[in-house]
């Protein structure tokens, strides 16, 4: 990152998925890596700690960032020429012949 003259900046990761990224208040931990805030949503625990990292280093560079109310992270998947997203399921998938 040096040698393209980007700044690169070290966030501690401490802490981050035990506070919710939205409300600032701690959260408990749910199944499946979900984690439950007591406002009453529910978030993937990484998607959670991500964010506030996020903030973490927004912060230092004195910057605000604000954790939207509806977040949708996608899937995708990282291939040596590029990534690509994942295919979702079909609400109504064809029903199978016979």
């Amino acid at each position: 990152m040096e040698n393209r003259g980007i700044a690169v900046f070290e966030i501690p990761e401490n802490g981050t998925s035990r506070v919710c990224a939205r409300h600032n208040i701690e959260v408990q931990r749910a199944v499946r890596g979900l984690v439950k805030c007591p406002e009453g949503h529910v978030a993937h625990a990484d998607v959670n700690a991500a964010l506030n990292i996020l903030k973490r280093g927004a912060q230092l560079l004195g910057c605000g960032v604000e954790a939207s109310e509806r977040l949708k992270a996608l899937s995708f998947t990282p291939t040596p020429s590029g990534v690509i997203e994942r295919k979702r399921k079909t609400d109504n998938p064809a029903p199978r012949a016979g």
